[in-house]
C-alpha cells in the first residue's frame, strides 16, 4: 500500500508540473516555452525558466507560491525584450541587481492588469521570497528587493507585505532618494520598456550607483540625436545609443574566447584606425573615395570562427540538444508536414535511371538467364545514374542576434534541424552557419579603439563570432547536437550581416558541388551599437546591400532570404517576409521547392572569391 501511495504522489506531482508548464505557456503566449524543475531551487531567477521541484503534500499556500513562480517566468517572457534589457543594463553589479528586480516588477505589474488570479499567486510567491531573506542575505539583494517593493506598490496599488515593510525599513537610508516624483515617472513609462529602462538608469545615477556618463549611453536624449531616417522599424525599437562611455561594458565576452581567429593582421596601424586588408568584404566600397562612405574594419584581431564544441562541453551541448528536442517534438507535426512535402518533391524529380551492361555494379535481374547460360559474360550488371540533386549544396545562414531570442531562435533551429535531415536523405549536402558578435556594444575591438584615442570613422568596432553548426561534409546524425547551441543563454548578441554573408558565400564557393544555394534567415537590419554610434548612418546597411549585389550577380549561387517580421525584399531580389515565426517552416519549404523546380544554373567563369 505504501508503494502505491508513493506512486500516486509521484503521478500527482507529474500532473502538477505539466499543469504549471501549460499555464506558463498560456500566460506567456509561447507554446514552445520550456519550464524545468530543479530540486532545491529556492525561487526562480529573474528571466530564468527553472522552478523549484514541487514537494508532495503541498498545502494551499505553498501551491500558490509555486504557481507564482511559474507565473513570474511566464510574464517575463510575455512582456520583456531581452535585447533592450541587455543594452540598457548597467555594468555595476549592485546596480544591475536593482535594474533586474524593477524590470521583473514592471512585467508583473503590466501582465497582471486583468489577471487577478495570477496577481494573487505572485503575492504569495513574493511573501515566500521575502521570508527567505535573513542576516546572511547579500545587501545588494536586499536593496534590489526594497526598490522593487517601492515600485510594486506604485504600479499595482497593492500594499507592501509585513516582511516587506521590514526590508524597506532596513534600507530606508539608501531609498530615501526615490521620491514620489520618481515613482510617478516610472508609472508613466511602465508600458514602454525602453523609456522605463532609461528612467531607471537616471534614478540609479540619482542614488549614486552609476555615474552620469554611463547612464548617458542609454538616455532618450542621446538616442534622439540619431537621424530617424537612418533606422528601420526594427532598428528604432532597439534605440541605438550615440557616443558610448569608456567605462561601459567593454570587457571581452567571457564565453568561447578560445575560438579560431578569422585572420591575423600584421603590423596593424592603430593611428590609421582601420585594417581592411584581411577582412571579408572590407574592400567593398562606394564610388566615392571618402573613408566615411567605405566599409572598413578597425581590426580583425579578435574575430573568430568557432564550432559549438569550442564554446561549451559535450555534456552541456547534449543538454542543450535535449532542450531543442523538446521544442522539435512540439513543432514536429507542423515542420514535419512541410519537410515531407519537400522530400516528396525531390524524390518525384529523382526518377531512378540506370546504365545497363556494366562490368560491375548491381546484378541486373533481367539478365539472369544470361548469367546462367553464359557465366563468363561480364556485362550483366547495372549502375544507377547520378541524380542531379546529389550535385547540390544548400547553406542555411541563420541570424544569431539578440532579437532572435525566445521562440524565433527555437523555431529557426528546429526548422534547420528537420530540413537538413530531409535534404540529406535526398542526397543534398547541407551546411548550417550562424552569425553574431562576441560582445554587446563592442568588445576588445572597441577597447583597442578607445585606448588608441577614438579616431573618427573607425569602421566596424565589434568582434565577429561566426559559428559552423554543421559543415556540408558532416552527416546530420553527427552534427545534430551542435544545433542545441542556439539555445545557449548569452550566445545571441549583435548582427553584422554584410561580413557574415561574405563569409558564408566564400565557404559555399569552395564547395565542389555544381549547384549552390544560399538561404539567409534574419529578423532585422544589421545592428551593432558600437559601430553605428561611431560611424555615419546606415554604415552596416549599405555594406550589406553591396555584398548582396555581388552575390546575386554571381551565376553560380542562388541567393534567397527569409525575413522574420522584417521586410528583406528591400535588400534581396528573391525574398519572403513572414509576420509570425510559426510560418518559417512553410516558407523555407516553399522557397526550396521553387528553387529545385527551376533548372540548374549554368556554371559561370572563374572569379575572385575574396571580393
Amino acid at each position: 500500500m505504501a508503494e502505491k501511495s508513493q506512486s500516486a504522489l509521484a503521478a500527482e506531482m507529474d500532473d502538477l508540473k505539466r499543469s504549471l508548464t501549460a499555464c506558463a505557456r498560456a500566460v506567456s503566449h509561447d507554446e514552445s516555452l520550456a519550464v524545468t524543475f530543479e530540486r532545491g531551487q529556492g525561487v526562480t531567477n529573474i528571466g530564468g525558466t527553472k522552478l523549484a521541484e514541487p514537494e508532495p503534500g503541498l498545502d494551499d499556500e505553498a501551491l500558490a507560491a509555486t504557481r507564482g513562480q511559474a507565473d513570474a517566468v511566464a510574464l517575463w517572457h510575455a512582456h520583456h525584450d531581452e535585447v533592450i534589457h541587455q543594452r540598457r543594463a548597467p555594468s555595476d553589479p549592485v546596480a544591475r541587481k536593482m535594474f533586474d528586480a524593477v524590470e521583473q516588477t514592471r512585467v508583473e505589474a503590466v501582465g497582471t492588469r486583468y489577471l487577478d488570479g495570477v496577481a494573487s499567486n505572485l503575492e504569495v510567491n513574493l511573501t515566500a521570497r521575502l521570508a527567505q531573506l535573513n542576516n546572511d542575505t547579500d545587501h545588494a539583494d536586499i536593496l534590489a528587493e526594497g526598490l522593487a517593493l517601492l515600485l510594486r506598490q506604485k504600479l499595482t496599488k497593492r500594499p507592501v507585505p509585513e516582511r516587506g515593510r521590514e526590508v524597506l525599513s532596513h534600507c530606508s537610508d539608501t531609498l530615501q532618494k526615490v521620491s514620489p516624483e520618481w515613482l510617478d515617472k516610472l508609472y508613466e513609462d511602465r508600458h514602454d520598456q525602453q523609456a522605463f529602462a532609461s528612467r531607471i538608469n537616471d534614478l540609479l545615477v540619482e542614488m549614486d550607483f552609476i555615474d552620469s556618463a554611463e547612464a548617458g549611453d542609454y538616455s532618450a536624449d542621446a538616442n534622439d540625436e540619431i537621424d530617424n531616417d537612418d533606422l528601420t522599424d526594427d532598428d528604432s525599437e532597439s534605440d541605438l545609443p550615440s557616443e558610448e562611455s569608456d567605462s561601459s561594458e567593454d570587457l571581452p565576452d567571457s564565453e568561447g574566447e578560445e575560438g579560431e581567429a578569422v585572420d591575423d593582421p600584421e603590423d596593424e596601424s592603430e593611428t590609421q584606425g582601420a585594417d581592411t586588408s584581411e577582412t571579408p568584404g572590407a574592400s567593398i566600397q562606394e564610388s566615392s573615395g571618402d573613408l566615411t562612405k567605405k566599409y572598413h574594419v578597425y581590426t580583425t584581431e579578435f574575430d573568430e570562427v568557432v564550432a559549438p564544441l569550442d564554446m561549451c562541453s559535450v555534456t552541456e551541448l547534449s543538454r542543450l540538444r535535449e532542450r531543442l528536442d523538446e521544442h522539435v517534438g512540439d513543432l514536429q507535426s507542423s515542420i514535419g508536414r512541410f519537410a515531407n512535402r519537400l522530400q516528396r518533391h525531390l524524390l518525384a524529380n529523382q526518377n531512378r535511371s540506370w546504365d545497363f551492361d556494366q562490368e560491375e555494379g548491381v546484378l541486373d535481374t533481367a539478365r539472369l538467364t544470361r548469367v546462367v547460360t553464359d557465366p563468363m559474360q561480364a556485362l550483366s550488371f547495372k549502375q544507377e545514374k547520378e541524380s542531379k540533386f546529389r550535385d547540390t549544396v544548400v547553406t542555411l545562414l541563420i541570424d544569431n542576434s539578440g532579437s532572435m531570442h525566445g521562440r524565433s531562435i527555437v523555431v529557426a533551429a528546429s526548422c534547420a534541424d528537420v530540413l537538413a535531415n530531409t535534404l540529406e536523405r535526398c542526397g543534398v549536402s547541407v551546411e548550417i552557419l550562424g552569425f553574431t558578435t562576441r560582445a554587446w556594444k563592442g568588445g576588445q575591438s572597441r577597447n583597442k579603439w578607445v585606448i588608441a584615442g577614438q579616431t573618427p570613422n573607425p569602421g566596424r568596432l565589434n568582434d565577429l563570432r561566426h559559428i559552423v553548426y554543421k559543415s556540408a561534409d558532416t552527416p546530420w546524425r553527427r552534427g545534430r547536437n551542435n544545433l542545441g547551441l542556439m539555445l545557449r543563454k548569452g550566445l545571441l548578441k549583435e548582427n553584422i550581416d554584410g561580413e557574415s554573408l561574405t563569409w558564408a558565400y566564400q565557404r559555399l564557393m569552395s564547395r565542389p558541388e555544381r549547384r549552390k544555394i544560399l538561404m539567409v534567415i534574419s529578423d532585422g537590419a544589421p545592428i551593432d551599437d558600437s559601430t553605428l554610434s561611431a560611424n555615419p548612418g546606415k554604415f552596416l546597411e549599405r555594406h550589406l546591400q553591396e555584398i548582396i549585389k555581388q552575390v546575386e550577380a554571381d551565376p553560380e549561387v542562388e541567393l534567397t532570404a527569409i525575413g522574420i517580421g522584417h521586410d528583406v525584399s528591400q535588400y534581396y531580389k528573391r525574398a519572403a517576409t513572414i509576420a509570425n515565426v510559426s510560418e518559417l517552416a512553410s516558407v523555407m519549404t516553399t522557397q526550396l521547392v521553387e528553387l529545385f523546380s527551376q533548372a540548374m544554373p549554368k556554371r559561370g567563369k572563374s572569379r575572385n572569391r575574396r571580393n
